[in-house]
């Protein structure tokens, strides 16, 4: 039996606190729920708070929980730090040299026994991981198309495009936006965000209503899971 080749997905935020982690966990959770063997993979991870004598990783715990991986967590998250900072600024603070040769090897290891693999980038995607290296650099080194995770609400605009625009200009592939809903009330800024984006040629791919807490995630729908990928 010949085995279909791995479809693989760089999932980008267009800042920090969009909701990246969330929507890339439900991404998984419900390829699965579809039989259709999916995982997470997070290169880079920061902000990891110390656990008695261990960094506690839980972003990488959430999409290992989400995908329900047997693989160690050191495989689906090679660099990790303490210091919520950029991946780049923190590893130079720690005097640890980022590779993305190693990052290709850990993602190639994974890709033996899953469909479907998203790769979880740090941040937006300018944000220093190595040097002058950027999740723009590792996203071309891994040769991935893109999800967008951005803000439904105020500010979106402005950061959604740029990033778009950014991509375009250095002829990276766009699967399209997701679009997550990060408060519970909505203002004018997200009930008319969607439509004044799609105006502008963004290809939204969909909203992820409010779920509060991690735990009461809900699977997203099978339209927008599916429709693209």
């Amino acid at each position: 039996m010949i085995r279909k080749k791995t479809k693989i997905f760089f999932v980008c935020g267009t800042d920090t606190g969009v909701g990246k982690t969330f929507v890339t966990g439900a991404l998984i959770a419900s390829l699965n729920k579809m039989g259709i063997r999916a995982g997470g993979f997070k290169p880079l991870e920061s902000g990891c708070r110390k656990h008695q004598r261990h960094l506690r990783r839980a972003d990488s715990l959430f999409l290992k929980k989400m995908g329900k991986m047997p693989e160690p967590l050191d495989l689906i998250n090679p660099y990790y730090f303490e210091e919520a900072l950029a991946p780049g600024v923190a590893a130079e603070r720690k005097k640890t040299k980022i590779s993305f040769e190693l990052i290709t090897k850990k993602l190639e290891e994974l890709k033996k026994k899953y469909n479907c693999l998203f790769v979880e980038g740090a941040g937006g995607l300018l944000v220093p991981l190595s040097g002058k290296k950027t999740n723009l650099d590792l996203i071309k080194k891994l040769k991935t198309p893109v999800i967008l995770v951005a803000r439904l609400g105020l500010g979106t605009l402005n950061h959604t495009l740029l990033t778009l625009d950014h991509l375009k200009r250095n002829h990276v592939s766009v699967i399209g936006v997701i679009l997550n809903q990060t408060t519970p009330s909505k203002t004018v800024a997200e009930k008319t965000n969607p439509a004044v984006l799609k105006k502008r040629g963004a290809p939204i791919l969909g909203i992820v209503p409010y779920q509060g807490k991690p735990e009461n995630i809900r699977p997203i729908s099978k339209q927008l899971v599916l429709g693209r990928l």
